[in-house]
């Protein structure tokens, strides 16, 4: 819980933001951590029109502007799952 908590702060303190501006934020699908990894970038992205070029480029350079593009994988007809197989038996 305490890692979610310092993911989400962590654009605030980056930039020296904390206590200066207020964030509501709403969250559908996923779970805690895919959660909290879209609010922070959600955040990164809000403070970019509050502070300088310079702090825009570190915040990039901290990865805080760069979004997961990963995708849950499909299951597979023929396996029980998108990587998992059947078990198999020789008789």
């Amino acid at each position: 819980m305490y890692n979610f908590f310092f993911q989400l702060l962590f654009p605030l303190i980056f930039t020296n933001m904390i206590g200066m501006v207020d964030v509501e934020a709403t969250v559908t699908s996923g779970g805690p951590s895919g959660q909290s990894g879209a609010i922070r970038w959600g955040i990164a992205c809000g403070l970019r029109s509050f502070v300088s070029q310079d702090m825009v480029d570190k915040m990039r350079i901290a990865g805080l502007l760069q979004l997961d593009y990963r995708k849950h994988e499909r299951k597979k007809p023929g396996q029980a799952g998108a990587r998992k197989k059947y078990t198999w038996k020789k008789r």
